[in-house]
């Protein structure tokens, strides 16, 4: 084989790949409506309803994955129970109703949810960030002995206006630290 017919070979490659991308998403862009999206996320855990999440999804201008549906379901499970989440913990919660995950893909999945303002990244929470999908106004008690992190109201009327001049507040982030009430026993047993 010549020089030239293996860069022709190669360049018929190329375009064959290519079609089969551009028919992949013709494919993929026909798939409208409740039953496409049913089909999408038929193994992913369902505590949060399909119609719900196609509304969250379509108004952040977000496409429907399994992957993205899946780890904003696990997300917005454990804020409904006031918990938090890592990224590792995702990842090992849907690897077995999608074996094919990846923890970078969490990852970016997680990134992309906190870009659209669906689920909050927090840092300073140990050594991994954690997410939540309670994006109402709270507050966190983090336990020091068990890293537990909960969730409690937030009190705004304790702050005076101190920053008053001193420009715009958008967020206030209050970490209260102790122990929590499942480890408040055990530390005075051993006092």
């Amino acid at each position: 084989m010549t020089r030239e017919n293996g860069m022709r070979e190669d360049r018929m490659k190329e375009n064959r790949t290519e079609d089969r991308t551009e028919e992949k998403k013709r494919r993929g862009s026909k798939k409208t409506g409740n039953a496409g999206s049913k089909a999408i996320s038929k193994s992913i855990p369902q505590s949060v309803p399909i119609e719900e999440l196609e509304s969250v999804f379509r108004n952040a201008g977000l496409k429907m994955t399994n992957q993205r549906i899946a780890v904003y379901r696990k997300v917005r499970e454990r804020a409904d129970c006031r918990d938090h989440i890592t990224a590792e913990q995702v990842y090992e919660s849907i690897r077995e109703s999608l074996p094919a995950v990846s923890l970078n893909t969490v990852y970016r999945a997680l990134s992309l949810l906190a870009g659209k303002g669906l689920v909050k990244r927090l840092t300073g929470f140990g050594a991994c960030d954690v997410y939540d999908a309670r994006l109402t106004e709270h507050w966190h008690f983090v336990c020091t002995r068990c890293g537990a992190i909960e969730d409690v109201p937030a009190e705004k009327e304790i702050f005076p206006p101190v920053t008053e001049g001193a420009g715009r507040v958008d967020e206030v982030l209050v970490q209260f630290r102790g122990l929590c009430a499942a480890c408040l026993p055990r530390q005075q047993k051993t006092v």
